[in-house]
């Protein structure tokens, strides 16, 4: 390891040695171009470059690259493989061991031995086997789910275990193949082992044929069991061989070699395959090469990065340390089934979205400052950016680069082409390019922000200020400023000169002007001024600022904050374009840009930056003509532009569209197809409990697992592996159980719940991409175990105890009404005995009373009704006076007496039940 070391830090030492002297040569080379360039004749600026019909290939730029240092995957800065499992996870190796990544998490799984792991392979289960230094073996899910290093040392012989490192692993049919320098060991139902004569180079598949290179002898192929040398295989005995390809002709193959340059092989014969790349390509040492889906080639070297060549081997591109990679040595390199290539390489690791429509001019390139303004003139492209002006130039080797153009500094707005010429406004006026050096023809002391050709007179050209309107006249051989136009004072942005002579001016805080210029009008303030009419709010404008009129095929448009209207000369006003109605559906956008925000291309697509100002969205596509005559938004093809600032947009004569904003210059070409619909699936990547315990991972069972109820707070992670600009990635989740319905989207790859009650859940997760894509589902299934109190044996339990105690408890309370009956009864008989006690007592005055009434019925009542006759009798007598008022008085008394006993024996015969 620490010999490895060595040899890569003296590579190190002599590639920045290199790019020392590269960098001396790039600056000589502007100096050169800047001394060629601008000495030619007018109306042949940059010609020297190639012809833009030819030459447009040259042009493409870099496709968008995605950098991952080793502070961002946590391992060794070295990267040696890189394999795709039929998930969509990376898996890279490293000096450390296997980086897994699912386009959210970087993870290391270490290796038995902890070595290097030189190679990968990924059989069509989607197993990953893994090549080490002196270790072989496979990934596979541990109890929790997380993918595990396990050995397979132990199924090779004892004797031919004694390999360093593994350089290739292949999966094929008849099981995995690992390829050392000592070893090419099979791993099948059996184990087969091949041992070299001298010692084993590298190992190649090309489809079903496996090739090797061993050392002095040449290039063999694997025949019934034996690797045998093929024709013509003996020119590889010394020479190093990076790759075999499968190539155009039918069982041609690709070679690419150290020395020789590359090689086609058609079975019987070598022949050289010449590029544009050859030279570079020997110098920086060739090591690594993919063929892309497209059919071009990626071919990566030890000194100068990455090189692009098409099937005829012209190069269309690279990429090294000046477009963004971290080291100029590519170790290894994948495609993805995205189409990105992915690059292990000296330090870290990198991405580039290759075969996209879109690529990137970004300051690498040269440029510096934002793009406000971008034109061709002639064969020539030209940027305008906040710094100042830069032209497009290609390297005698094919790259190009932005090389500023000397003269001109500070913010460039707008062009205009002007035959031979070509006006440039900036901030320090108008300048005018034509042969040599810019020539400032209109200074101003503040900014000159459009300019715009009348179409009455050709020869004049409105100037839009900072503060005010001017114009400008060719008259013979030079330009004669014209002056200020009186009466507007304003911020003019943008012009729009109309065939009648009529000239519409937008402002920048104050709404939009119209100028009717007289009959005869010559400019400026010479003569009668122009008409002036200024529109507002009360005009139909949704707002007075930022206004932008445009040029759609010779008539004005109008971007606002509420969508493109048009003016209608009958109603006075502004009105929305009824061609863009159904532009928006979700409610109207903010059309804003400078003076080139809209363009047109030769297909009717409508190109243009737009602002959803209630959402925030800020995007960048094109409004596609319907066969309903209605306008259709289109963001896909620019959806890596999602979130930039893209005041400018410029149309080449092919179709290839030039966008220029915050980030740099993008070129799109709309001949390159994109499936942007690709599906993928969201991944449920782990579940983690309390204090960080992984409670289960991606893999597993099958069976539902079952959580303690003291892990019911759980955060689950997920991924998406889907890798173009991965900050885009949303998810929505759903626990059902729990959630009522999805969340709302998150950029955040976790979910938190805590609290959760016992009970059978199910976690689902989607993710929608950069292209708003929505994933296939991922999911889990999980279960709550309930609290010991509320398991089902203790609720049993609970149940017998509380029949129990409901057992006992009516034992109790039968016992204690016993208890009580029994001194009820007690008292009852008590209380009888009592009663018939008093009932005696009772019967026996009950006699007595009676014998009183028989006494009073037969002692009484009879002896006084005798009184009481003789009373009668006496009163029939006549007696004295004295003597009658007293038997009158007895008789009284005795009726009294007798009225007595009579009630006493009516209620004795009540008593008796004798009264009728």
């Amino acid at each position: 390891m620490e010999l490895q070391y060595g040899v890569n830090h003296l590579a190190l030492r002599f590639r920045v040695g290199r790019g020392i002297l590269c960098s001396m040569r790039v600056s000589i080379l502007a100096l050169v171009l800047f001394s060629v360039g601008f000495a030619v004749p007018p109306g042949n600026l940059g010609r020297q470059s190639l012809a833009h019909s030819s030459g447009a290939a040259l042009e493409i730029g870099s496709p968008t690259l995605r950098v991952f240092g080793p502070k961002d995957y946590g391992a060794d800065v070295q990267n040696w493989a890189i394999v795709q499992d039929l998930r969509g996870v990376i898996y890279v190796g490293n000096g450390d061991g296997v980086l897994e990544f699912d386009g959210a998490h970087w993870r290391l799984i270490r290796v038995a031995n902890r070595t290097t792991v030189r190679s990968l392979a990924v059989d069509a289960a989607g197993r990953v086997f893994v090549g080490a230094q002196g270790e072989v073996g496979t990934l596979e899910p541990d109890t929790s789910g997380q993918m595990q290093y396990v050995s397979l040392m132990n199924r090779i012989p004892s004797e031919d275990r004694g390999f360093s490192d593994v350089w290739d692993s292949f999966a094929t049919k008849e099981g995995v193949v690992f390829s050392t320098a000592t070893r090419i060991i099979r791993m099948g139902p059996r184990v087969e082992v091949w041992k070299p004569k001298t010692s084993f180079h590298r190992m190649f598949q090309v489809g079903e044929r496996f090739f090797l290179r061993e050392r002095d002898l040449g290039l063999m192929e694997l025949a019934d069991g034996e690797w045998r040398l093929i024709p013509g295989g003996e020119r590889f005995a010394t020479e190093k061989l990076s790759a075999m390809l499968p190539w155009e002709a039918q069982g041609s193959i690709l070679l690419c070699t150290r020395t020789q340059g590359l090689l086609t092989y058609d079975g019987a014969t070598f022949r050289p395959f010449s590029t544009e790349a050859d030279v570079a390509l020997k110098q920086n040492m060739l090591y690594a090469a993919v063929r892309l889906v497209d059919g071009s080639l990626a071919l990566g070297t030890l000194n100068g990065g990455l090189y692009f060549l098409d099937a005829q081997g012209r190069q269309r591109g690279h990429l090294g340390q000046a477009e963004g990679l971290l080291d100029s040595a590519v170790y290894t390199l994948a495609q993805d089934r995205q189409g990105g290539l992915w690059m292990g390489l000296g330090k870290g690791i990198a991405r580039a979205e290759v075969g996209m429509p879109l690529t990137a001019f970004a300051k690498q390139s040269g440029l510096d400052g934002t793009v406000t303004s971008i034109c061709r003139h002639g064969s020539t492209l030209l940027a305008g950016t906040s710094q100042g002006l830069f032209r497009l130039v290609t390297h005698p080797k094919g790259e190009t680069r932005f090389l500023p153009l000397p003269g001109i500094k500070s913010q460039t707005w707008a062009f205009l082409d002007w035959g031979p010429s070509l006006l440039v406004a900036n901030t320090l006026g108008v300048y005018e390019l034509q042969g040599g050096a810019p020539k400032l023809i209109r200074p101003s002391s503040r900014s000159s922000h459009a300019l715009c050709r009348s179409r009455l007179d050709p020869s004049r050209v409105f100037v839009a200020l900072q503060d005010g309107l001017a114009s400008m006249r060719w008259t013979k051989d030079r330009w004669v400023d014209e002056g200020r136009i009186p009466g507007v004072t304003e911020e003019i942005r943008s012009l729009f000169a109309m065939a009648d002579g009529r000239l519409w001016a937008c402002t920048n805080s104050q709404g939009v002007i119209r100028l009717t210029p007289p009959s005869g009008w010559q400019g400026g303030s010479s003569g009668s001024a122009p008409i002036i009419e200024r529109f507002g709010t009360a005009h139909g404008l949704p707002d007075l600022s930022r206004n932008f009129v445009y040029d759609l095929g010779g008539k004005p448009l109008f971007g606002t904050h509420r969508g493109l209207y048009r003016f209608d000369e009958a109603m006075g006003s502004f009105i929305p374009d009824p061609r863009f109605a159904r532009l928006f559906p979700e409610g109207p956008r903010w059309i804003f840009g400078l003076v080139d925000g809209i363009k047109e291309d030769s297909r009717g697509w409508i190109w243009m930056h737009t602002k959803d100002e209630l959402r925030g969205v800020v995007e960048t596509g094109a409004a596609v003509p319907g066969t309903d005559g209605f306008y259709h938004w289109d963001p896909k093809p620019l959806s890596a532009l999602r979130g930039s600032w893209i005041p400018s947009i410029h149309v080449d004569a092919d179709d290839v569209v030039w966008f220029g904003g915050d980030e740099g210059l993008f070129r799109f070409e709309p001949g390159i197809s994109r499936d942007y619909l690709q599906p993928f699936k969201a991944l449920v990547r782990k579940v983690v409990g309390p204090g960080e315990k992984v409670i289960f991972g991606i893999a597993g069972s099958g069976a539902v697992p079952g959580l303690d109820y003291a892990d019911n707070a759980l955060r689950f992670e997920f991924a998406a592996p889907s890798f173009d600009r991965l900050e885009a990635n949303q998810y929505q989740v759903f626990l059902e159980g729990v959630d009522r319905n999805w969340s709302s989207w998150s950029h955040e790859a976790y979910r938190d719940y805590t609290n959760l009650r016992e009970g059978r859940y199910r976690f689902r997760v989607r993710a929608k991409n950069l292209y708003g894509t929505v994933s296939e589902e991922g999911s889990c299934d999980f279960r709550i175990l309930p609290p010991w109190y509320r398991h089902p044996a203790a609720i049993v339990l609970w149940g017998l105890v509380l029949a129990g105690s409901i057992a006992g408890a009516f034992r109790w309370r039968l016992s204690a009404m016993k208890r009580r009956n029994q001194e009820l009864s007690l008292a009852i008989n008590q209380a009888t005995e009592g009663l018939e006690t008093l009932n005696r007592r009772l019967y026996n005055l009950n006699d007595a009373k009676n014998r009183i009434i028989g006494l009073a019925a037969h002692d009484l009542r009879n002896p006084l009704s005798t009184i009481l006759l003789h009373c009668e009798l006496l009163q029939s007598d006549v007696l004295e006076p004295e003597v009658a008022e007293s038997v009158e008085k007895i008789q009284t008394l005795g009726v009294n007496m007798k009225n007595l006993i009579q009630t006493l024996l009516d209620v004795h015969a009540i008593e008796a039940g004798q009264a009728e």
